[in-house]
């Protein structure tokens, strides 16, 4: 059906208007040479396995990374009891059983400075705030209240990982993660020795 209304268009002596060139399609047909270029024909030599007319491989990084097991810290320890890395960590059982918050630290002013809280899962990110004076008072309900009720009641969330942030180590905090029923681990406490920078700084 197709073909037969291009054939009578044809007889009709209308012209089909072809479509036009984006201006990234006029520059190359201009400046380059578009005969298909061979190894033998140039001089440089291509990355091993190169072959610009292979289809391309699909990536699975992805996927791999969604079913890897998550790996964290577990219950703080001093620096000197710390084991070996395969020792020293835990692994989760199940998918998006760990959350984890870390509060952002926004521009520095002369009066005012604020915090944004970020929280994350696997799948999701969300900032709310600026909380102000985060670390004098723990979380306030209303900042926490959406995700709470979407990582309790939807994701099912059981088990939270935080650092040793006075909001999270408070009394009260804690109280109220015991009351919905959620099992708090805080990462291990922060050494100059973990970062290479500052290890490399000091020799």
């Amino acid at each position: 059906m197709h073909s037969e209304t291009i054939s009578n268009t044809l007889r009709a002596g209308i012209k089909i208007k072809k479509p036009e060139k984006t201006a990234c399609e006029v520059f190359l047909s201009r400046h380059t040479n578009l005969a298909p270029r061979t190894p033998e024909s140039t001089s440089v030599a291509r990355p091993k396995g190169f072959n610009r007319h292979e289809p391309a491989k699909p990536t699975t990084t992805r996927k791999r990374k969604l079913q890897r097991s998550i790996i964290l810290t577990s219950t703080p320890v001093k620096e000197e009891q710390r084991q070996k890395f395969e020792k020293a960590k835990t692994t989760v059982t199940k998918t998006l059983e760990i959350s984890a918050k870390k509060t952002k630290k926004t521009a520095k002013e002369n009066r005012n400075n604020k915090k944004i809280n970020k929280f994350n899962d696997i799948r999701t990110i969300l900032l709310s705030g600026p909380n102000t004076r985060a670390f004098a008072k723990p979380l306030r309900p209303p900042s926490f209240k959406w995700y709470r009720r979407r990582s309790y009641t939807v994701l099912e969330l059981r088990r939270f990982v935080y650092d040793n942030d006075p909001q999270f180590t408070s009394h009260k905090f804690r109280t109220a993660a015991n009351d919905w029923g959620v099992e708090i681990r805080f990462t291990a406490p922060y050494s100059p020795q973990q970062n290479p920078v500052e290890r490399a700084n000091r020799v």
